[in-house]
């Protein structure tokens, strides 16, 4: 029985008969060999590191939590250039009141991360209150839940680790990237050996950016730089930077509609009215740029002290620069009552002038940590102990600009005078956070693993008023052990369960007409959560994750009291509420052939409230907690071509929300390239 053969294995076969020949006359011609080409294929995503240091050299699949790693380069290839853009790769993440412009915040599992203390630069806690920019960074590590290992203090949402672009590879690549609207990023990346033991790394980029809102233009420059030596002994040094500096006229969100005149906001507006994206409520003749200067460093040395034993030596410096300038939609006074926050049922919104001048915010971490193994009856230990100092300062000037200006129609705006008389006092802030993290992973048997740990934490916080008023300095020492357990049934598939508790501090927001304690540190509330999960092979090119998970965490709330000298009417106390969060998250890829690959998502949310000061809110879901997320996504990448590639994705987030598609098609040529 004769068998058929393909178009594709026929031209196959015509192709490889022609590259033969042509090498077989190149060859003959001058009498030598080309030099060898090294393919190296990306892991599996079980088996790539963590991203996270208080892990080890563990992989994905060896850890008892759920971590997402998300490649810059793929990220810009589908033209993502915000954290918001990049978290939608994960349901279990999503934005919270990211508007174009400003700072983005990131909320994991129904839960927003704390600024300082749920963000990481190369495993550090840095500040996020600087705008994001893809093109210094490798990988984004996304830890969903389980923040104790990681921090111990925080929200319990999990972590966000940005990992920066080393100094190990020669390259040479420059950049275009073209979006709608006329928006450009251009960069450039170059990286090299001098000799075996030092490598460099340089990163520029310079944009502008046109997003659909009206009048929201923006500009920046990027510039970093990797340096890395490699001694005798496995002694290792890395050192990194980046200079940071945008400007952006910000735009605010749209708020909820007081239909009933009540004074209580409760109606979203129609979708007629939300699908516009030219509104821009920040469109005043003063409107001024949101301005951010950045600089951070990472430095790390590596000393190995013994066998299995190594002494790693790290620390980070931060300074952030910002003038804060907004046209600010905040509140209704021209209704029945009124309304905080939200508008007023025929899209009456009040405007303040607002404008905080020179803010600056100032990070310095310090860690020492040693880790090795050993062998105690018949098992193997990984042991870690790692003193980590934090030290967090905001600086402002004496008073800021935060002036009633008008009452502007959110549909028909009209321009308003301006007052940027500084009247508002400012409140001063430092955090300093001294933790010490011990860790034991032990290898029970063949196909068991125990996970123990703990840190000792130790956070002292100030915070005063500029004109002298409302100090509050205090101490709060915790312990937040955590503990796990993994069962590996087969290479790559594995089982398991862990338990941690969290702490974290909050500081009131700084609104001395809304609240009569502005400005001030709320004392540490705990939280604990638990989850179990599995994650394997489901068959060569397909693999799974699924978690299920439930946290519950004591969180602020607003309580009325008799108005103070400013009108305050509003105190903010730190255990009016306890939120409980329980869920579910599956992760599905399958390359089902050589040139197509899918990649499912979902995640299930239960989020609500089980105790408030407002009976009324008990059982009551969490706001702006999408309660169904899910995501599919279809990869094509033409055979023999590597630089070609199209993906597709389509996501879902909320009830009855509308879902959203994107296509993002790239080529790559030679280290240069333009993506459309």
């Amino acid at each position: 029985m004769a068998m058929k053969r393909s178009p594709a294995f026929a031209l196959s076969r015509v192709t490889c008969a022609v590259l033969a020949a042509l090498s077989g006359s190149a060859f003959a011609q001058s009498g030598e060999s080309l030099p060898g080409v090294t393919i190296t294929a990306r892991p599996a995503p079980v088996e790539e590191p963590s991203g996270f240091p208080e892990f080890g050299d563990l992989t994905l699949g060896e850890l008892p939590l759920s971590i997402s790693v998300l490649r810059a380069r793929d990220l810009r290839n589908q033209g993502v250039n915000s954290v918001s853009e990049a978290i939608r790769r994960d349901p279990a993440a999503s934005d919270a009141y990211n508007t174009v412009g400003f700072v983005e915040s990131v909320q994991v599992r129904g839960f927003l991360l704390d600024g300082l203390l749920n963000y990481r630069r190369n495993g550090l806690p840095m500040s996020s209150y600087t705008p994001f920019n893809i093109a210094t960074k490798q990988d984004i590590a996304l830890l969903k839940g389980m923040a104790g290992p990681a921090s111990g203090t925080g929200s319990p949402g999990g972590a966000l680790n940005f990992l920066t672009k080393p100094a190990t590879l020669d390259i040479t690549e420059v950049s275009l990237d073209v979006a709608e609207r006329g928006s450009v990023l251009a960069a450039a990346d170059l990286g090299r050996r001098a000799g075996e033991n030092v490598g460099y790394r340089l990163n520029a980029a310079a944009w502008t950016r046109q997003p659909a809102a009206r009048d929201a233009d923006g500009r920046g420059t990027v510039i970093a730089g990797a340096l890395d030596w490699r001694g005798r002994g496995g002694v290792r040094a890395d050192v990194e930077f980046e200079v940071q500096n945008s400007r952006q006229i910000s735009v605010p969100g749209f708020g909820l509609l007081d239909g009933d005149g009540d004074g209580l906001a409760e109606t979203l507006p129609p979708a007629e009215v939300l699908a516009d994206p030219r509104r821009n409520l920040n469109d005043q003749p003063w409107s001024q740029p949101f301005d951010n200067r950045s600089q951070v460093g990472t430095a790390r040395v590596v000393l190995p002290v013994a066998a299995d034993w190594t002494l790693t030596l790290s620390g980070l410096l931060q300074r952030i620069t910002t003038n804060d300038r907004l046209a600010f939609p905040d509140g209704c006074s021209s209704g029945p009552n009124y309304v905080y926050p939200g508008l007023c049922g025929n899209y009456d919104v009040d405007l303040y002038d607002y404008r905080s001048s020179n803010e600056v915010r100032r990070t310095r971490v310090a860690e020492i940590a040693l880790d090795g193994q050993v062998r105690l009856a018949g098992m193997t230990h990984r042991l870690r102990l790692a003193p980590r100092t934090t030290r967090y300062s905001e600086r402002y000037e004496d008073l800021q600009a935060y002036n009633y200006v008008g009452t502007i129609n959110a549909l028909a705006p009209v321009p308003l005078p301006a007052d940027p008389t500084p009247t508002s006092p400012n409140t001063q802030r430092d955090l300093r956070i001294d933790d010490l993290a011990l860790s034991d992973t032990v290898d029970l048997a063949e196909r068991w693993r125990l996970f123990a740990g703990a840190r000792l934490v130790r956070v002292q916080a100030a915070s005063w008023r500029t004109d002298g008023s409302g100090e509050l300095r205090f101490t709060q020492r915790e312990t937040t052990p955590w503990l796990a357990l993994t069962y590996s049934y087969a290479p790559n598939n594995a089982l398991y369960v862990s338990a941690t508790r969290g702490f974290e501090v909050e500081a009131v927001p700084n609104r001395p007409s809304s609240f009569t304690n502005a400005g001030q540190l709320l004392p540490a509330a705990q939280s604990t959560q638990a989850e179990i999960g599995w994650r394997g092979n489901l068959a060569p090119t397909s693999y799974a994750t699924v978690a299920l998970f439930e946290i519950r965490r004591p969180q602020s709330d607003d309580r009325s009291v008799p108005a103070d000298a400013n009108g305050a009417t509003l105190e903010r106390v730190a255990d009016g509420r306890e939120a409980r969060h329980r869920g579910l998250e599956l992760d599905w890829n399958w390359q089902f052939a050589a040139r197509w690959a899918i990649n499912a998502q979902a995640a299930l949310l239960d989020a609500v409230f089980e105790q408030t000061l407002d009976p009324a809110l008990r059982g009551k879901r969490a706001t702006n907690v999408p309660k169904v997320t899910g995501a599919l996504q279809l990869d094509w990448r033409q055979a023999g071509f590597n630089s070609l590639a199209i993906s597709n994705r389509v996501y879902y987030s909320a009830v009855n929300a509308p879902s959203r598609a994107t296509t993002a098609c790239c080529c790559r040529r030679g280290g240069s390239g333009m993506r459309g």
